[in-house]
């Protein structure tokens, strides 16, 4: 299965969540969509029917239904999502340091005296 993924202006969408779900298994398959708004679900079992369902952020959810696949031949779906309308909520992001790790502390160590050294095996 293959297609494109463009908003309602034309313009393709890099990075779109596809999901495809064979309905009588319940078997899920997904994938996103590359730089110039393709993508390709290769292997799926033959038959249907199948439930696709393209989602970006902003942009409200589309499902195709009732897609059966032909042995040989290469489905091509394609999506066409519109803005959400939806605007975001602020997000702050707080923090604060922790005094277990430190720039003195950079990992787990093992502390090896001379003595100690001399006593140990080698190769």
């Amino acid at each position: 299965m293959k297609g494109t993924v463009i908003d309602n202006n034309g313009e393709t969408l890099f990075g779109a969540n596809i999901v495809v779900m064979h309905v009588p298994t319940g078997s899920v398959s997904g994938t996103t969509t590359q730089d110039n708004g393709k993508y390709t679900i290769p292997n799926l079992r033959v038959g249907g029917p199948y439930s696709i369902t393209f989602s970006y952020l902003g942009y409200k959810e589309q499902v195709v239904n009732n897609i059966f696949l032909t042995l040989g031949k290469t489905a091509e779906v394609n999506g066409t999502l519109t803005d959400s309308g939806e605007t975001l909520d602020e997000i702050i992001i707080s923090s604060s340091k922790n005094k277990i790790f430190n720039k003195d502390r950079t990992g787990s160590q093992t502390s090896i005296s001379a003595v100690q050294l001399k006593i140990l095996p080698t190769i």
